[in-house]
């Protein structure tokens, strides 16, 4: 088993740092050289407001240098959005690892693992992508580590993100010549 990580952890416990909700999603890079398996995925993390929880999912990016192909709203109907799945932070943060119910076979290439949560501010129209409803905090008390790049998705677009302190974390195996279970196309998986 390996760990891709933007940052080393700091210290948990924390309250403030960048907001995560529907009209802030935040995303880190990470690129695999061989055939792997994502099973954990996760960061340094707190919820603001609990609801459903926030969601994770990877998305499929075509280079290291590269958004999303999509425009952030659309990110539940994307071809390119490969896993998602929702859960809860504590408050105040914690360091997350969270399984995936199945583990996510990618081939090489570059990827990228998205925070979001809801956007409850029209009561007529709220959006809860994925079925999210909460909203979270990923401190920047972390340390970048060299290589780590980040972005940030609005309402209509991705951009990239400065070097932030913030931590995201990519548990994964690689798949071996004689592993018998071949990595499957990831394209349409749904993970919750």
């Amino acid at each position: 088993m390996g760990l891709l990580e933007s940052a080393t952890a700091g210290s948990a416990g924390q309250l403030l740092g960048m907001t995560v909700w529907g009209q802030q999603f935040l995303g880190w890079r990470f690129s695999l050289a061989t055939a792997s398996r994502i099973t954990h995925i996760g960061g340094h993390l707190r919820t603001d407001f609990a609801g459903t929880g926030l969601f994770a999912a990877i998305v499929k990016l075509s280079s290291p240098t590269s958004l999303p192909a999509f425009a952030p709203h659309l990110i539940a109907m994307s071809l390119d959005t490969l896993a998602h799945l929702l859960f809860v932070a504590s408050s105040p943060s914690s360091q997350l690892l969270v399984p995936l119910s199945a583990p996510l076979a990618l081939q090489p290439g570059t990827y990228g693992l998205i925070f979001g949560g809801a956007d409850t501010a029209v009561e007529q129209n709220p959006y809860t992508p994925f079925g999210a409803t909460g909203t979270g905090v990923m401190p920047t008390n972390n340390s970048d580590l060299p290589g780590s790049t980040y972005f940030f998705g609005d309402e209509i677009r991705w951009n990239a993100l400065a070097p932030s302190k913030i931590r995201f974390a990519v548990k994964f195996e690689a798949i071996g010549a004689g592993d018998a279970t071949a990595p499957a196309p990831p394209t349409g998986l749904r993970i919750s």
